[in-house]
């Protein structure tokens, strides 16, 4: 799916989500290289996307890394399709939980 890599953010976006849709196993890497980008909005993509795979133990791993995303809302994300999926993988995670849901520097009211 060449729009997934494509420089259109909007497009990328669109395209990750609609790869959950029709899993394909090759669809793996794509995934991968989305959970690692550097747009919140794609990684978060990425996260909807892989929720929708199943209990892969590549996909528990990439959602399980993402409990270290720099954005807040990345690691709610990764943590809902962590428990969508039942999985306790966030238990033994270096930031563990409810660290992972601390918010970002910054964006606490005063």
């Amino acid at each position: 799916m060449l729009c997934a890599v494509g420089n259109d953010e909007d497009l990328r976006r669109a395209a990750i989500w609609l790869l959950g849709f029709v899993p394909e196993p090759a669809d793996l890497d794509l995934l991968t290289q989305a959970a690692k980008d550097s747009d919140e909005g794609i990684r978060n993509a990425a996260v909807g996307t892989l929720g929708s795979r199943g209990k892969e133990p590549a996909v528990i791993d990439l959602l399980s890394n993402l409990l270290d995303d720099p954005s807040s809302q990345g690691r709610i994300s990764g943590l809902s399709s962590l428990s969508f999926l039942q999985q306790p993988k966030m238990r033994h995670h270096g930031r563990g939980f409810p660290a992972c849901l601390t918010p970002d520097a910054g964006t606490m009211p005063r």
